[in-house]
């Protein structure tokens, strides 16, 4: 009686199929794995860019309700660092203090302490406002007759008819310039 070696049934993998198998399962990981990391780094990524944005989008928002209610306003550096002054008639400062005597104007002083935009009331507290800014930079559109003629870092005139604000976030600049209500 001959045995017929190649009639069996194979009941196993060989090596080879294993060794393939492996292969392609290993790399068709990695592959998800590298999906999986450029996907957290994008959203990372994007959630930090929309933090920076909502952050410098606050700071103008603070400053540019204060400009369009200004009666004056001047930059002072007196405590050595860069002050902007903004006075204007109303019943609260910055710090949502309350002012005993409403004839007396509100006068607001936004300045960068430690990366970080403070306000001053009227002879309050300091009061962060927002984090994460690098510089701030307040520019003064000087002109007549409602058209500004240059922008200035020192005002040399009391012909204030707008402010420009930049702020500089990681590198990235933001900037608005708000027309004053009643230029000086």
């Amino acid at each position: 009686m001959v045995k017929n070696y190649f009639s069996r049934k194979q009941t196993g993998l060989t090596l080879i199929e294993l060794v393939i198998a492996t292969a392609l399962t290993s790399t068709i990981s990695a592959g998800l794995w590298q999906i999986f990391i450029t996907t957290k780094q994008s959203y990372l990524y994007h959630e930090n860019m929309a933090r920076l944005l909502e952050n410098s989008r606050l700071a103008i928002v603070f400053i540019s309700n204060n400009l369009r209610l200004a009666n004056t306003v001047t930059l002072n550096e007196e405590t050595g660092d860069e002050r902007l002054e903004i006075s204007y008639n109303a019943p609260r400062d910055c710090n949502n203090n309350q002012l005993k005597n409403t004839e007396q104007p509100v006068i607001n002083q936004y300045y960068l302490k430690d990366n970080t935009l403070m306000c001053n009331g009227n002879g309050g507290y300091p009061q962060p406002l927002v984090n994460g800014i690098d510089e701030i930079q307040f520019l003064f559109g000087e002109g007549s007759n409602g058209s500004v003629n240059r922008y200035t870092d020192t005002p040399t005139t009391s012909n204030i008819i707008s402010v420009r604000i930049t702020l500089i976030m990681q590198q990235k600049l933001f900037t608005t310039t708000i027309k004053l209500p009643n230029p000086s």
